[in-house]
């Protein structure tokens, strides 16, 4: 039997933040680690401090069917190795490159715990392909402290049941020279413990759900603003232009009201931004002065049209006689 009780269940769903689509439950009298009901998997909190998290990541759902294993089938530290694994391509590569299942089966070989017919663990396959460094030796009696996990839906695919590994996931897959060179990247990457590469910050995203989810949420936030409706001035519209126009002709900017995200109307500080430079006092003077000069042209040749308008006379033969001006 486990010898977690219900509040440990509270606990961890709450340290390692465990969707409520998840139900945990105690294990009972007729539930032990290699018989459970369809549906509910082993976990072990060890697990979680090893870095699991649910839901499952893709790879890790992908490396459990290509294994043919239950995920309560991995030790801690085979934990340890995949999810810093799953950490370490990323890093290596500047966020180019994910794991693949078959570039870590070609690092890593799947090997049985001694004394047990349930459990494995992995080992690199060479010294070159040991990449995760700095295990911990040792993770207590680790196996009495185990739970129940029942989320079907998330987590299709993965295998419910114990038994043994498929032989075919026993060799070592073939690699084409692009993974072959993305092994090496990692291989040649300094920092390789797991305690760089596994931080309780960085095991956030590592589900692929929540990936997903996150992502759902952004561009959802990002259509709101959007669709974001600038805010409704009524009849104010027609003296706001016109403000807007004085503004504009005395060199001050209007201030820009953006989109607001919600329904009431966002109320802005007023931001006034210096218009263009204003004139020296000599050039004032200059361009007053030629103001008044074409002032002064303007209204000479109005007055002189209107006298030479005057002065025409029409006589009965339809001839045109000019007025005699008197000085």
């Amino acid at each position: 039997m486990s010898n977690l009780v219900s509040s440990d269940l509270d606990r961890i769903r709450k340290v390692y933040e465990i969707p409520d689509d998840f139900t945990l439950r105690l294990p009972d009298y007729v539930d032990n680690v290699c018989s459970v009901n369809k549906g509910d998997i082993v976990l072990y909190e060890a697990d979680f401090k090893a870095g699991l998290r649910l839901p499952f990541h893709p790879i890790i759902g992908e490396l459990l069917h290509r294994l043919g294993l239950g995920p309560g089938q991995l030790t801690p530290n085979a934990w340890r190795i995949v999810v810093s694994c799953l950490k370490l391509w990323p890093r290596c590569s500047e966020g180019s490159a994910k794991l693949s299942v078959k570039e870590f089966l070609y690092c890593y070989k799947l090997v049985a715990v001694p004394n047990s017919s349930s459990h494995w663990y992995f080992v690199a396959r060479d010294k070159n392909t040991k990449l995760v460094t700095k295990l911990p030796s040792s993770n207590g009696s680790w196996k009495s402290n185990y739970f129940l996990v029942h989320g079907e839906a998330l987590l299709e695919g993965v295998n419910w049941s114990l038994g043994d590994p498929n032989k075919s996931a026993l060799d070592r897959p073939h690699l084409d020279d692009l993974h072959l060179d993305r092994v090496k990247m990692a291989v040649e990457f300094s920092r390789r413990d797991h305690n760089s590469l596994v931080t309780p910050q960085n095991l956030v995203p590592l589900s692929g759900d929540a990936e997903k989810s996150n992502q759902k949420r952004m561009n959802t936030n990002i259509q709101s603003q959007k669709k974001a409706k600038l805010p409704i001035l009524g009849k104010r519209k027609a003296s706001s232009e016109l403000a807007s126009q004085e503004s504009s002709a005395h060199g001050i900017t209007a201030p820009v009201i953006g989109p607001t995200t919600s329904s009431e109307e966002a109320i802005l500080p007023l931001t006034f931004v210096d218009g263009p430079p204003r004139p020296s006092k000599e050039k004032e003077l200059h361009l007053e002065a030629a103001e008044r000069a074409e002032g002064l042209w303007r209204w000479m040749l109005h007055t002189t049209l209107r006298a030479i308008r005057e002065s025409i006379l029409v006589n009965d033969k339809g001839h045109i006689d000019f007025k005699e001006v008197v000085a």
